[in-house]
């Protein structure tokens, strides 16, 4: 006969004489099995074993997704997911033969920052989720922050926290006091700072306050102290990063002295150098020459 049922099959591979079975047992993907009569009951075994090895199980249950819906475990199954963090970021991902698609991360997102009056939003970073930083410089660029001294820093910042805000910032701007000679808003990747007459002596007859702001497209400053270096007792060297949020003013991150301080890292995008000369200092002194160079984002 030559019917379907009348032919032997052995889980779907067909054997032409009817009544003649391959005698040793056979082994699938380490199922042992003996040959059947049935070409039906073969086809039906081998697919049951073909599922059982597409069996994803259960759908995963990451931190911060909500697994809405699926539609089955195995292969071709889908599930559907909303960031628990970002309702509006639905995922979709499948059973595959390597088990469930990874999903992408679930990231807080804060918006965009806020507009602060006299403020501008720095764009040389623009993230916007959970730990991301954005930073802010006056408008104005012969302004500095206050509350704080003539020394602030030249930037200041918010952070996207983990309940969705960005960090408070309550800061104004404004003109430094007539006591401040200020060097200037240095941008862009590179640059260099000298105090007045060096090498030669610096020291004027009355008090003065240099300030070199620095705004730079990166996540990190690095500034080099190069040739002669002094500064006198009686005057000082500071350089600030970033801005203190919870004092609203700037953080001394180092302050020289008359050892060359070789080299010093602002981990901020944003730095201000100060120099405050005060008359009264033992003996003359050359200054300083810095080099400075921004930490690109990425690099």
């Amino acid at each position: 006969m030559n019917s379907l049922l009348s032919n032997q099959f052995f889980l779907g591979q067909r054997f032409p004489q009817a009544g003649v079975l391959p005698a040793q047992t056979q082994s699938v993907s380490g199922y042992s099995v003996q040959p059947l009569q049935s070409g039906v009951i073969g086809l039906t075994l081998l697919a049951a074993v073909i599922l059982s090895l597409s069996n994803c199980g259960d759908p995963p249950r990451p931190r911060r997704y909500t697994l809405v819906s699926f539609t089955g475990r195995y292969l071709g199954s889908t599930a559907e997911y909303i960031c628990f963090t970002d309702f509006i970021k639905i995922v979709t991902i499948r059973c595959t033969s390597r088990g469930w698609e990874s999903l992408p991360p679930c990231l807080i997102s804060c918006g965009n920052p806020p507009a602060i009056t006299g403020l501008k939003l720095l764009d040389f970073t623009t993230g916007t989720k959970d730990g991301d930083t954005r930073y802010y410089t006056c408008a104005n660029s012969d302004q500095t922050f206050s509350p704080a001294s003539p020394a602030s820093s030249a930037c200041s910042s918010v952070t996207c926290q983990k309940n969705g805000a960005w960090t408070a910032l309550s800061v104004t701007c404004n003109t430094p006091p007539m006591t401040t000679n200020t060097g200037g808003s240095l941008s862009g990747t590179t640059g260099s700072i000298t105090s007045p007459n060096h090498p030669g002596s610096y020291s004027p007859p009355n008090m003065a306050m240099y300030r070199y702001s620095i705004v730079t497209p990166g996540d990190s400053i690095t500034l080099t102290f190069n040739g002669a270096f002094g500064i006198d007792s009686a005057s000082f060297l500071n350089i600030y990063c970033g801005f203190h949020l919870a004092t609203a003013s700037p953080t001394v991150s180092y302050t020289a002295t008359s050892v060359s301080p070789g080299q010093f890292t602002c981990p901020t995008g944003c730095a201000t150098v100060v120099f405050d000369v005060i008359p009264g200092g033992a003996g003359s002194q050359a200054g300083f020459n810095i080099t400075w160079m921004a930490n690109l984002l990425g690099k």
